[in-house]
């Protein structure tokens, strides 16, 4: 199990690196919204590599990444939450 969680954390790491730089390319956004996606994938792949020996502070450190990938993918998703398919904020009754 913990080899799963190491490839799948490695695999997110990566997607996550190789997405924003796709998604920034020529877009001029501001380096910090560019960088923090950098420092989360780089998180969870380093905390992959660190977590090939289960120790309670390599364990600890590989859950940080974890959760600091669930924080970034929760903004993320209630971001998109608030459009719709064509880009325009949703309309709610009431």
């Amino acid at each position: 199990m913990r080899s799963l969680l190491r490839i799948l954390a490695s695999a997110l790491g990566a997607l996550l690196v190789i997405g924003e730089t796709l998604r920034s390319y020529g877009q001029g956004r501001p380096l910090a919204f560019v960088v923090d996606d950098y420092l989360i994938g780089g998180g969870l792949i380093l905390g992959a590599i660190y977590f090939n020996a289960d120790t309670l502070r390599r364990r600890a450190a590989f859950a940080a990444a974890w959760a600091a990938t669930a924080g970034g993918l929760r903004e993320l998703l209630r971001e998109a939450a608030r459009y719709d398919g064509r880009g325009l904020p949703q309309q709610h009754p009431g």
